[in-house]
């Protein structure tokens, strides 16, 4: 690496930096005029560098075009970052993260990955900083350029590849032709190495366990509103979830989002005798108090997003729950232009992007919570799907992508006889 290399890609940063600045101004000012008063106020937010459903070069390529930085300048970022640490790693004695190599990394990449496959844009990430000019952006936001793999199954299955071997293992594969692309283990396998499948059922005792798929209106965003919103979907949905929560034990709730998290959970203590419990987006370590909180003493309700971190990967063993709740289904919000990406670039691998990259995961979600309830032989819980996706076939139905067993298992039941069979099942194991 040349001092000229060093110097050139430095220039390169600099004005990188100048443009980065323009177009998040520019963001701001058209999307929210009065940004520099209401700084507080400004949420996460993500600048597409192109058409998400139109692959083609980026913005930034372009701009770096127009100003004459050719693919030297991008191709040798990444050896000038390793040099660039390695010198002042050797100038200073104390042990410093240097950006310089995830930058150049970066960059390098960014000029060499394709963009078909690859998204790129600009994320804001909400911050504060008094440091910063009080008109400066740079006060409420930490920006990145973001380039993101819509199809990352080869990549996955490189890295597999690198084992000698392993076990992929989950109570939520399937459907199993999806997870085997989507994971790279197809990739895998063309390149010679043996992929074997197996699936066992579930050991328990059915009768120690009650799932229910209620048909409730969907809890769409278009059909329940904003929260806070009294209509039909969401008095069906906090019926049916009060009729599961005022149960004895601890109840788990699972909702889409944070935000109908703490609506639900406003919603159940107006109605509730026993304690609700709401989990916010935060640290692992109010994450860990907070379930201290929902397993001791008497049986209270745990509110929380299916998005988190609590309705998977949590073992709530013994009689820590006893039953849970999911709310809808979880897909995520399709308007950012990073998911219609995704989408796009899944369309174009599977013909069923929607499907693949958003249906698929978001079932194995509400899968992953409803299966806390019952985890040994010995334990007995309610397992409740709150839609009528879950209950009943129609053009956006998920009921399909149960595995066979559970979707003998999840009887349809309509939103006023629920209360009658959480009964039944009451009755039923306390004669045993």
């Amino acid at each position: 690496v040349t001092v000229e290399e060093i110097e050139a890609v430095r220039e390169f940063y600099a004005d990188l930096r100048g443009e980065l600045d323009r177009r998040v101004t520019e963001r701001l000012d058209a999307e929210h005029p009065d940004w520099r008063a209401s700084m507080r106020e400004l949420d996460d937010d993500e600048i597409p560098l192109r058409d998400p459903e139109e692959p083609g070069e980026d913005a930034i390529t372009a701009w770096a075009k127009r100003e004459g930085y050719g693919d030297r300048v991008w191709a040798r970022a990444k050896q000038v970052g390793a040099v660039v640490k390695r010198v002042l790693d050797s100038l200073e004695d104390e042990d410093k993260q240097r950006a310089a190599p995830g930058v150049g990394r970066t960059l390098n990449a960014w000029y060499r990955e394709g963009h078909e496959d690859f998204f790129r844009a600009v994320d804001l990430e909400r911050t504060w900083d008094e440091t910063a000019p009080p008109d400066s952006w740079r006060r409420a936001y930490n920006a990145s350029l973001a380039l993101y793999n819509c199809l990352p199954s080869e990549p996955i299955g490189d890295r597999l590849a690198e084992f000698g071997g392993g076990v992929l293992m989950s109570a939520t594969l399937e459907p199993m032709d999806v997870f085997r692309e989507v994971t790279g283990l197809d990739h895998l396998e063309a390149r010679g190495r043996p992929v074997v499948e197996r699936t066992y059922g579930l050991s328990f005792p059915p009768e120690n366990r009650a799932s229910f798929a209620v048909d409730a209106p969907k809890f769409t965003h278009e059909n329940r509103g904003p929260p806070g919103e009294a209509n039909d979907t969401r008095l069906a949905h906090l019926d049916a979830t009060a009729a599961v929560a005022r149960r004895d034990g601890n109840v788990l709730v699972g909702t889409p989002s944070y935000a109908e998290a703490t609506w639900m959970a406003d919603a159940l203590d107006d109605r509730l005798d026993k304690p609700v419990l709401l989990d916010e987006s935060s640290g692992d370590r109010a994450t860990e108090s907070l379930k201290d909180d929902f397993f001791a003493g008497d049986g209270k309700v745990l509110v929380t997003s299916l998005r988190g971190t609590l309705t998977e990967g949590v073992d709530y063993r013994g009689d820590r729950l006893s039953a849970a709740v999911v709310c809808g289904v979880p897909i995520i919000n399709t308007a950012r232009p990073r998911t219609r990406a995704v989408i796009t670039a899944y369309d174009r691998r599977f013909e069923s992007g929607f499907e693949t990259a958003l249906t698929v995961p978001a079932v194995r979600k509400a899968r992953q919570a409803v299966g806390r309830v019952i985890r040994g032989p010995d334990e007995r819980g309610v397992r409740v799907l709150l839609d009528a996706r879950y209950a009943r076939e129609s053009w956006n139905s998920v009921r399909s992508y149960l595995p066979e067993h559970e979707r003998e298992e999840y009887r349809p039941v309509s939103p006023d006889m629920l209360e009658f069979a959480l009964d039944r099942f009451a009755r039923e194991t306390a004669d045993d």
